[in-house]
């Protein structure tokens, strides 16, 4: 059906917009030294569960970079970037994601700064984030009621921000997004589908269009609000498709389409009816307060769209519907040891 298991967490926010529109003006310039393939796709995730600052996915042709450094010093954010595109070239070039000779010089070709090109490039990341912590602090300790404590803090946070090129930024909107289906069409199941998991987690569903793509369905929210839709997803698919196996293998004359929309329609029709208005409120506000943040970081307007079934078979859809009582709902808590990232090991 088009399910794909392979997901990223992205990060959207006016900072990480900025920094890859200018990590695309920096692969342009080096646009001769890549040869003719297609360019990789870049993006900001939390990376911090691994030890990764970023890495390249070969199969999807796509770039990771670790949220953090959109918000650091724009020359490591460019090394590590460098890094990443080296790892595509020597795989465009000689099929390898190891850090041998033929990277290295790759990286060489590139302009890899000094000490970029071995596999651990974590460390000077690490050791910012420690003084970036000790910055923070500093920096509060300097609205202390007393003077001269308060200017000694002062100084040293300017002195240590200047010296590790450390800028302290004021927090903005931002939010995370998970494509979590891609097709030409989306089903009207699945369209239902979308609006349960919204109803649960509180992130905001967008069907995006694509001109020479096929379309996403794509979640939006908080880090913890999409780690949740993406797991409610898979998992409400999972629970489906059982259904639909369980009563093909009952009925004769069994119309699967009918069917995946009569469940969907009694499991949200089953969620409506188990949610407080205080929280079917609370949970619509969040989206909505989503939707406002989406339209200025994407210089968008999302309108709500009404939507048509196209049920065949009456039988069919209230089987499924009578199959929805059967389906777990699982809680937030469910989604503890969810991968945020790939299984990609290269740096």
């Amino acid at each position: 059906m088009g399910y794909h298991q392979h997901v990223e967490i992205r990060l959207i926010s006016e900072t990480t917009i900025g920094a890859i529109s200018r990590l695309q003006e920096l692969m342009r310039s080096k646009k001769d030294l890549l040869g003719n393939k297609e360019l990789p796709k870049i993006m900001f995730a939390d990376l911090s569960a691994s030890s990764k600052l970023g890495y390249y996915d070969s199969r999807q042709n796509l770039i990771v970079i670790d949220e953090r450094l959109s918000k650091g010093c724009e020359n490591e954010l460019d090394a590590v970037f460098l890094h990443e595109l080296s790892h595509f070239k020597n795989w465009s070039e000689n099929s390898l994601l190891d850090h041998g000779p033929e990277f290295r010089r790759c990286c060489t070709l590139l302009g890899v700064s000094e000490g970029f090109d071995k596999a651990k490039v974590k460390i000077s990341e690490e050791k910012k984030k420690a003084i970036s912590d000790k910055v923070e602090k500093l920096i509060a300790l300097s609205s202390s009621p007393f003077e001269a404590e308060a200017a000694s803090a002062l100084k040293k946070a300017q002195q240590l921000m200047m010296e590790y090129n450390i800028a302290i930024k004021e927090d903005e909107d931002k939010l995370y997004a998970v494509s979590v289906l891609k097709k030409n069409r989306f089903c009207y199941h699945e369209k239902l589908l979308f609006q349960i998991v919204q109803m649960l987690s509180g992130a905001m569903s967008v069907i995006e269009k694509k001109r020479n793509a096929a379309n996403e369905a794509v979640f939006y929210g908080s880090l913890e609000q999409v780690e949740f839709s993406m797991y409610l997803w898979e998992h409400l698919v999972a629970e489906m498709e059982k259904c639909v196996k369980n009563e093909k293998s009952k009925r004769h004359g069994f119309d699967k389409r009918s069917f995946r929309i009569g469940l969907a329609s009694g499991l949200l029709s089953r969620i409506k009816e188990n949610t407080s208005k205080d929280m079917e409120k609370a949970l619509t506000n969040t989206v909505e307060g989503t939707r406002t943040i989406y339209n200025r970081l994407m210089k968008a307007r999302l309108h709500y769209r009404k939507l048509s079934s196209g049920i065949v078979d009456t039988g069919s859809y209230n089987s499924g519907k009578n199959a929805a009582g059967s389906i777990t709902i699982p809680s937030n808590e469910h989604k503890t040891g969810y991968k945020r990232i790939g299984s990609q090991k290269n740096t």
